[in-house]
């Protein structure tokens, strides 16, 4: 979700296969709640991370003018700033489940358009984007697959789709408890699995990077950021 992490310690089991549906549920919900709780924390440690700058150049430099974005995730608005910082003709809608995250974002990016929205709920929108960017929201989501056939359904051909996340083991994935309070469940994905499932929602890769993140409390983190079009 957001970008990136705000972890200090895994407490919790790891995901299993076939779990219950309200039980995947009532873990979204507490997820979402966190972090409408930490909204101001958040953005206050993490609105001028400069991890990804090259990674958004990259992505802006392959719009077209005056390109329709949505923002999936979006958080305090810290991706959204960025990139109408250096594209101003973009045009922008940001979505995110935090209520607490929307409101920071219309403050800090008064040109966009912000809309509480959960990233599943895609397929409900009207229009169609030339674009989509889903920042460190795949560390937050456990069935990437279904994530990419709504992003398909919004974004048009030829259009690019931005996405990071933390290589790992499935398995691994588990509640983690940070340091502003409140815990979050985090998703671990395989590259090649990935690659897989965008490949079978017709998106091909464009480009894929690493970049560090140092954690404040814990090892150094890598983040994989991928730029895939959709044919």
């Amino acid at each position: 979700m957001k970008n990136p992490s705000r972890r200090n310690k895994h407490i919790g089991t790891s995901a299993q296969q076939g779990e219950p549906h309200h039980i995947i549920k009532d873990r979204d919900l507490e997820t979402q709640a966190t972090w409408n709780e930490v909204a101001q924390l958040y953005a206050e440690n993490f609105m001028d991370l400069a991890i990804y700058n090259e990674s958004y150049d990259a992505f802006c430099h392959s719009l077209k003018e005056g390109a329709r974005v949505l923002d999936i995730a979006c958080g305090p608005g810290n991706i959204a700033r960025y990139l109408l910082q250096k594209r101003p003709d973009l045009r922008l809608l940001g979505i995110d489940s935090a209520p607490n995250m929307i409101e920071l974002a219309k403050k800090q990016v008064p040109t966009a358009r912000f809309q509480l929205m959960n990233a599943r709920k895609i397929g409900d929108l009207k229009t169609t984007f030339d674009a989509v960017i889903a920042g460190f929201y795949l560390p937050y989501e456990a069935d990437p697959e279904s994530f990419f056939r709504d992003v398909g359904t919004v974004l048009r051909p030829g259009g690019f789709f931005y996405l990071s996340f933390v290589e790992g083991e499935p398995a691994d994935s588990g509640w983690q408890q940070g340091s502003g309070g409140g815990r979050t469940w985090f998703c671990y994905h395989r590259l090649s699995e990935i690659l897989s499932a965008l490949k079978k929602y017709h998106f091909e890769e464009c480009a894929t990077s690493r970049v560090t993140f140092e954690r404040k409390n814990g090892p150094d983190e890598q983040h994989t950021i991928l730029i895939a079009r959709k044919l």
